[in-house]
């Protein structure tokens, strides 16, 4: 057993009904036409919905597409809504085959994280496509 339980919810009702402080591990791959949904790129999505329930040393992680702009405000959205937490964005690694300048990925992670060792470590990470990436 991996300790993650993959949750197949609509979002926010689903958040909303979390006790505070419970979620350990957010990651938000949804999709309506932008990713993340509109309704998920709001300040009171975040302030309202999600801080409440994640755990002070939660983990968020967001796929992001979309302009330079959106990418941008969604990214100061989550810095102002999530402040114990460093906002770091991700180019999409070139092995996923996507436009970079479109897809890219936000990672909130507790102040106690170094954002800049993230961003490395996670530069070269291969594709999840990659069966093995999950072993090392």
């Amino acid at each position: 057993d991996c300790g993650f339980q993959l949750i197949p919810e609509f979002g926010e009702p689903y958040l909303s009904a979390q006790p505070a402080k419970s979620v350990n591990v957010l990651i938000l791959d949804a999709d309506d036409g932008s990713v993340p949904p509109k309704s998920m790129q709001t300040s009171n999505f975040w302030s309202d919905v999600v801080r409440p329930v994640l755990h002070d040393q939660g983990v968020v992680g967001v796929n992001v597409i979309g302009d330079e702009d959106t990418q941008l405000n969604l990214q100061d959205t989550l810095a102002t809504s999530l402040p114990n937490h460093n906002i770091t964005r991700v180019a999409a690694p070139v092995e996923a085959d996507v436009d970079c300048s479109r897809h890219s990925l936000l990672f909130a992670t507790p102040q106690t994280i170094d954002a800049d060792d993230l961003e490395f470590k996670l530069r070269d990470c291969p594709v999840v496509s990659d069966a093995q990436a999950w072993l090392r």
